[in-house]
């Protein structure tokens, strides 16, 4: 079958810290996971492909080709975290009931996390 349209949805929220124009056009510049492809069939032998994602990192707002403002996804670092654990097990495609692969993930962090720091300072 032929695709007819290829639709994005994002899902997701950033902090912004300062206002926008009603009416005005923006650029949007956002970080985001494709956490899921679908595909529906439009009974005339089309298709329409549709990607989900989500929100993972900062947004940038765009005038005139100018950075006027940077977000920052919205929620705490721990909802941050807990997102991108979510988004790797979705990637995954893993049968693991998520609540069970969190769990793990998150002993596993907090059991080597001077490793991890140590790693991550490596690369700075």
């Amino acid at each position: 079958m032929e695709i007819n349209e290829y639709i994005l949805k994002i899902i997701g929220s950033s902090n912004l810290d300062s206002g926008l124009e009603q009416g005005k056009r923006y650029l949007i510049e956002v970080e985001a996971d494709v956490y899921d492809i679908t595909q529906r069939d439009n009974q005339d032998n089309t298709i329409n492909e549709i990607y989900k994602a989500r929100m993972t990192g900062n947004t940038k707002i765009l005038d005139n080709g100018k950075v006027i403002i940077k977000a920052e996804k919205k929620g705490t670092r721990s909802q941050k975290l807990h997102g991108a654990i979510w988004i790797n097990w979705n990637m995954q495609g893993l049968t693991e009931d998520f609540d069970q692969y969190y769990e793990k993930q998150m002993i596993k962090i907090t059991t080597y996390l001077p490793e991890i720091i140590n790693f991550l300072e490596m690369r700075n």
